[in-house]
C-alpha cells in the first residue's frame, strides 16, 4: 500500500508539471517498479549471475613457460625459481692478431648440477677449439665441479696444442727481437679441495706437462723482419730447450666468499698453493712453485662492481723456460702476447670496473701492472709493465658468460675473445 501511494503521488506530480495523463503514467511506473523488484530479489540476482556466466568464455590458467629459448637468450619468469636444467652454449668467433694471424675459435660450455642439494652451485665443463692461419691449434677443456652443497670442488683443465710460439728471452728487460719455435704440448692441471670450515677449503694439486716434437725455427729482428743472425733461443739455450716432461704434486688452501662463481659482485677469493716438481714423480726437472692469488670484489652501487687481483708466482731451482711465469695472454696483462716477458717469478696487480649496459650485456674497463723477475734479473720498479683496455660481457642463460676485450700498451694491441671473466 505504501509503495502504491508513493507511485500514485509521483504520477500526479508529473502529470501536473508535464501535462501527461496520470492513469497512463501510473501504469508505466507500476510496470517498471515490478521488474526492478523482481531483479533485486536473491533469486533474480542468482538468475542474472547464472545467465551472464553461461555466456562468458571459461578462462583457463596458462602453465608457466620456464624455457630459456634459443641459445638460452630468454629469461624465464621469476615464478619459475632457480632452474636446474642442463644449459648448453655453442659460440663461434673469428679474430685477427699480429702474433697469430687470422684465427677461428668455437667455444662450447655445458652447465649442470651434480646433485639435488639446494646449496650446490652449478658445475661447468667446456671445450674450446682454436685454429689460426699460422697453423696453431689449441684444444682446451676447462672443468669446474661442485658437490654436496659445495663442500667438494674439482677444478682444472686438460690442454693439447700444436703451437708455433715465440721466445723473446728471459727477463723483464728482454728486447723485441725473437726466435720462433714449435712444440706439441699435452698438459693436465687439476685440483680437488674440501671445505673444512665455512669458506675455508684445503686440497691437493696435480700438474703434468709433456712437450714433444720441439724445434727451434726462424729468427726475427726488433722490427719483426726475418734475419739470418743467431736466434735468441739458440743464443741463450735456456733450460727446457727441447722436448721435456714435467710432473708435480702439491697442496693448497682456499678462502672463497664470492657470492657467485661466474660473475661475482661481492666477497673475495684468496688462494695459496705449493707444488713440487721432481724426478721422483717421473719428471725431468726439480723445483718448487709457490702461488698467492688474492681477488676482491667490491659492490659500488646497483650492479656496478670494482674487482681487484694480486698475483704472485715464485719458483726456484731447475725451471724449464716453458714453465716459467709469463706476462700476457687472455687472463692477465691483456694486450701483451703471452710469454712476451718470462722469468722464474711474477708480481702482478690488475683491476676492473664492471658495469651494466642493457639486460644481458655489460661492460668493463681494466688495467694491469706487473713484472717478471728471477735470480739473474732482480725486481726493478723502473721496469714495471702496464696494459689497459675495455670490453663487453654477454650472458647466455644463467651460467655462461663470454667476453670480448680490446687491450693495448705502449707496444702492442690485442683483441681477446674468451669464456668467463678474466678473474
Amino acid at each position: 500500500m505504501l509503495g502504491r501511494r508513493v507511485l500514485l503521488g509521483f504520477a500526479n506530480s508529473l502529470a501536473r508539471t508535464e501535462g501527461v495523463d496520470k492513469k497512463w503514467l501510473y501504469r508505466r511506473l507500476s510496470t517498471v517498479a515490478g521488474i526492478s523488484l523482481l531483479l533485486l530479489t536473491p533469486r533474480g540476482l542468482q538468475a542474472e549471475e547464472k545467465g551472464d556466466h553461461s555466456k562468458a568464455p571459461v578462462s583457463k590458467k596458462q602453465p608457466l613457460d620456464c624455457s630459456k629459448g634459443f641459445f638460452s637468450l630468454r629469461t624465464p619468469p621469476k615464478e619459475c625459481g632457480k632452474s636446474r636444467e642442463v644449459e648448453l652454449a655453442v659460440l663461434p668467433a673469428v679474430f685477427v692478431q699480429k702474433e697469430t694471424g687470422f684465427g677461428a675459435v668455437v667455444y662450447t660450455q655445458m652447465s649442470f648440477y651434480t646433485d639435488s642439494e639446494p646449496e650446490t652451485d652449478a658445475s661447468r665443463m667446456g671445450l674450446s677449439l682454436t685454429y689460426t692461419s699460422n697453423q696453431q691449434f689449441i684444444a682446451r677443456m676447462p672443468t669446474f665441479l661442485n658437490f654436496k652443497n659445495n663442500n667438494w670442488v674439482i677444478e682444472g683443465a686438460s690442454d693439447f696444442r700444436i703451437y708455433p710460439n715465440r721466445y723473446y728471452g728471459v727477463g723483464n728487460d728482454s728486447l723485441w727481437d725473437y726466435q720462433s719455435y714449435s712444440e706439441n704440448v699435452l698438459s693436465f692441471d687439476y685440483e680437488v679441495r674440501r671445505r673444512v670450515y665455512g669458506p675455508l677449503y684445503i686440497g691437493l694439486l696435480w700438474d703434468m706437462r709433456a712437450a714433444f716434437k720441439f724445434s727451434a725455427q726462424q729468427s726475427y729482428d726488433i722490427e719483426g723482419e726475418e734475419t739470418d743472425a743467431e736466434g735468441v733461443l739458440d743464443r741463450e739455450d735456456p733450460t727446457g730447450n727441447g722436448p721435456n716432461f714435467n710432473h708435480g704434486m702439491g697442496i693448497q688452501a682456499v678462502y672463497d666468499k664470492r657470492d657467485n662463481f661466474n660473475y661475482p659482485r661481492s666477497g673475495g677469493y684468496h688462494r695459496t698453493s705449493l707444488t713440487y716438481y721432481s724426478p721422483v714423480l717421473g719428471g725431468e726437472h726439480k723445483y718448487p712453485f709457490w702461488v698467492i692469488d688474492a681477488r676482491q670484489y667490491i659492490p659500488v652501487f646497483g650492479t656496478h662492481v670494482l674487482a681487484f687481483q694480486f698475483l704472485s708466482e715464485v719458483r726456484w731451482g731447475d725451471v724449464p723456460f716453458s714453465s716459467m711465469a709469463e706476462l700476457g695472454g687472455p687472463w692477465q696483462m691483456r694486450g701483451y702476447f703471452r710469454g712476451r716477458y718470462r722469468d722464474d717469478n711474477l708480481a702482478l696487480l690488475q683491476f676492473e670496473y664492471r658495469y651494466p649496459i642493457y639486460r644481458r650485456l655489460s661492460g668493463v674497463a681494466f688495467a694491469s701492472l706487473g713484472e717478471v723477475y728471477g735470480k739473474k734479473n732482480a725486481f726493478d720498479w723502473g721496469l714495471l709493465r702496464w696494459t689497459t683496455g675495455a670490453g663487453a660481457r654477454f650472458r647466455f642463460g644463467e651460467h655462461t658468460y663470454v667476453r670480448l676485450d680490446a687491450a693495448f700498451n705502449t707496444k702492442t694491441r690485442a683483441i681477446i675473445f674468451n669464456g668467463g671473466q678474466a678473474f
